[in-house]
């Protein structure tokens, strides 16, 4: 039946894997000489279909076909054949079948490393993967040879998929877990991303701007960016409680996602969030106009201040900025549209540490707007 390698065949293996670990040596060794004899006459046809079959459930059988492989049939084709079948396989399921090598009498002529070269050369496994082919490894000469030249250098290779949260929202709970007892992971030039992260996230906690535009200058050149702009959203939104933070917050995911440095609602935002500070602390005798004015301005201070820190921190911003004209106008008209007189000297005051190209930028958009003649507070509020 084996030969047909179908769908019966398929269940017998199953069936000879459950049940043969129970059954008398003699009757083992016969079901071993069996497969010998069946991969022998499939060897010789055209197309090789059984050591596939049999390698497909860990069990008896495939054990049969690595032992074959790796010792008696070592210098057949059948060897390398065997290599190319196990190499499809998940990490963890090639990690379990590589220790059981230290089961076997390996042809001495065999290079472990070339063999282990081979299984993991395509390996398409991430990095949750390869933490958990970390854990199935133990202390044994084996075992350390596959962690050092295999399974950690993919771990580091990998540690950006802490951001890719379509694959687990705990990344970097469970990456920071592993590292307590591998801290030269740490030293690996992709950790350097991973890093930044935890440096945004704790100025972002702090409302300090240098730092955080340090960090978010590494994030933006990460060729993961936008799988970082959405663990930023989903991880640091509940961070960003004060004005400040959220306009760091909004820049951050701008930045990584879309390549601008603001979006077109953050003024509106941060007004707003000032608005009802200074009603709730003025009361019900609150100047309405007064207060929506100087709402505006600490917002209008705020956001310029924090364009300001980035543009000179990282020419990266400076460019994003060029990006963002449409959200600048939007912030601008909306601003500079309400005074009567002095916007342009407002503007470029809390700006005056950015780069030239921003501040010109600014002033030119600036320069267009005509503020209303008796200023758009006013108006509204007939005073």
């Amino acid at each position: 039946m084996l030969p047909e390698c179908d769908t019966l065949a398929e269940i017998l293996v199953a069936l000879v894997n459950g049940h043969i670990q129970s059954e008398t040596e003699p009757l083992q060794h016969s079901c071993y000489q069996n497969i010998k004899e069946l991969l022998e006459k499939d060897s010789r046809k055209s197309e090789h279909c059984l050591l596939p079959l049999l390698c497909k459930q860990e069990g008896f059988c495939a054990d049969v076909v690595m032992g074959l492989s790796l010792c008696e049939w070592s210098t057949r084709k059948l060897h390398s054949e065997y290599l190319t079948e196990i190499a499809k396989k998940d990490v963890c399921s090639k990690v379990a079948v590589v220790l059981k090598f230290s089961q076997l009498k390996i042809n001495k002529n065999l290079n472990l490393s070339e063999i282990l070269l081979k299984l993991f050369e395509n390996n398409t496994g991430n990095l949750y993967e390869w933490i958990k082919a970390d854990s199935l490894l133990g202390q044994d000469p084996l075992s350390e040879q596959l962690r050092e030249t295999v399974v950690k250098p993919a771990i580091a290779e990998s540690v950006t998929d802490v951001f890719n949260l379509r694959l687990n929202d705990n990344g970097i709970e469970i990456l920071s877990k592993y590292l307590k007892a591998n801290t030269d992971i740490e030293k690996n030039e992709n950790y350097v991303v991973v890093k930044a992260f935890l440096k945004l996230k704790k100025a972002l906690k702090s409302g300090d701007a240098k730092p955080f535009f340090k960090a978010l200058s590494v994030l933006v050149k990460d060729e993961n960016k936008l799988n970082i702009a959405d663990y930023v959203e989903q991880k640091l939104q509940s961070e960003a409680e004060s004005s400040q933070q959220k306009i760091l917050f909004d820049i951050a995911v701008s930045s990584l996602r879309k390549n601008i440095l603001l979006s077109e609602d953050i003024y509106f935002e941060i007004k707003d969030i000032h608005s009802v500070e200074m009603f709730s602390k003025a009361g019900p005798k609150a100047n309405a106009a007064k207060v929506a004015r100087e709402a505006a301005e600490a917002a209008a201070k705020e956001i310029l201040e924090t364009v300001s820190v980035a543009t000179s921190t990282n020419k990266v911003f400076a460019q994003q900025t060029e990006n963002s004209i449409s959200s600048i106008e939007i912030f601008l008209y909306s601003f500079v549209g309400g005074y009567s007189k002095g916007a342009d000297k407002f503007v470029l005051t809390y700006l005056s540490g950015a780069d030239e190209k921003t501040v010109s930028l600014f002033e030119g958009i600036v320069k267009n707007i005509k503020p209303q003649s008796k200023g758009l507070f006013s108006k509204l509020f007939k005073k």
